[in-house]
């Protein structure tokens, strides 16, 4: 009875900035704090917008691009941010800590003051973009080029959630009557890089092999979820020119394969009969994320994404200079609006860099 009337008492308190609390006498209000009371600990608070157990895996975050003083210094103020955008999920809650702790840091040194709305704002974020881009460019900062870019993103996305006040622009919606998105975020630089250690350490067997053939069939070759079970090992040739993939189904499509993920199908096709599927799955549209899931392999706690890494070849080939329309035939995609939607992921160019470009003649008219 005692627990029902708390619980009816916290919601009528909702949003009066006080919460009831049990003192060991009697029941009292007291403040709260970004909507929890003082003694709850992160992993408590996390919990009520996540799964209690992702909420303590995220609170157990190894960072990656600040040091582990640094990230003690700027928990506090990136757990506090995370939950003013409550996430809807788990993976969205590591996309926003990793972008969060690379411009809190950055804040810190900068001597902003612990307080979100003191430097969450879009100027400030336009700042750190500046400041980050011009270190990658040198090779010298904590982030690369396209995490930058895939950052400062996730950054403009939540501002208006974590500081409302701030003079944020608006986000433009969809075009009316525009084609439905397929593409997902693509991997980080530093992240392809650990998913390559992953498998590499991993134990030696089927799970290890199984684990390289996703890697080079997403990585490597781009492929949808659903084009993975369909993948046998006579369809893997190896020419002058290369390796190559011939994909069957709907979009079928011939694709040369990406160093150095062409080594690894290379060995494949030598290990199995030519019949043989590759990538061996049940059956079902979450088939294959349900393989991914067995195969015990993550990156700060999340599994494989075969959606992810088709963005990230994508992303990928556009940044080796490959033209977009032909990418978009080995890629196995019928309308421009996917590869519009990745121009946000591509390093930025300045101005500067692409004056020899703008000057260039194309049509040599006359000579003077």
């Amino acid at each position: 009875m005692r627990c029902r009337w708390v619980r009816r008492l916290a919601r009528r308190v909702a949003g009066c900035g006080v919460a009831p609390r049990w003192n060991g006498a009697c029941w009292e209000l007291v403040p709260v704090v970004a909507g929890f009371t003082p003694r709850e600990s992160w992993g408590q608070r996390l919990s009520h917008v996540l799964d209690p157990e992702e909420a303590a895996r995220l609170v157990a975050i190894r960072p990656t691009s600040v040091s582990e003083a640094t990230w003690v210094l700027i928990r506090d103020v990136v757990f506090e941010a995370l939950m003013r955008v409550e996430p809807k999920s788990a993976g969205s809650a590591r996309k926003c800590v990793r972008a969060l702790m690379p411009f809190a840091a950055w804040a810190f040194e900068q001597g902003h003051g612990g307080e979100l709305e003191a430097f969450y704002t879009p100027e400030l974020v336009e700042t750190w973009r500046e400041v980050m881009a011009s270190k990658a460019a040198r090779g010298d900062g904590p982030i690369s080029k396209n995490s930058v870019v895939d950052y400062t993103a996730r950054l403009r996305q939540m501002g208006p959630k974590v500081t409302p006040e701030a003079n944020w622009p608006p986000r433009v919606g969809k075009i009316p009557g525009g084609a439905k998105r397929h593409l997902r975020e693509p991997y980080s630089d530093s992240e392809v890089h650990q998913w390559v250690e992953m498998v590499r350490t991993a134990p030696s067997g089927d799970r290890r092999r199984i684990a390289e053939t996703a890697l080079a069939l997403g990585f490597g070759a781009g492929l949808a979820p659903g084009e993975y079970p369909l993948i046998r090992a006579g369809m893997v040739r190896c020419s002058e020119n290369g390796v190559w993939l011939d994909v069957p189904g709907a979009s079928a499509r011939c694709v040369p394969l990406a160093q150095p993920w062409d080594y690894l199908l290379r060995r494949m096709r030598t290990q199995h009969n030519s019949d043989e599927v590759l990538f061996p799955t049940g059956r079902g549209k979450s088939a294959v994320s349900e393989r991914f899931s067995r195969l015990q392999v993550r990156v700060d706690g999340a599994f494989m994404s075969a959606q992810r890494m088709r963005t990230t070849w994508l992303v990928h080939r556009l940044r080796a200079g490959v033209d977009a329309r032909v990418l978009m035939r080995w890629a196995g995609l019928r309308t421009v609006s996917s590869m519009v939607d990745l121009l946000q992921y591509l390093p930025e160019v300045t101005p500067e860099d692409s004056l020899p470009a703008m000057r260039s003649a194309v049509v040599v008219t006359a000579s003077w």
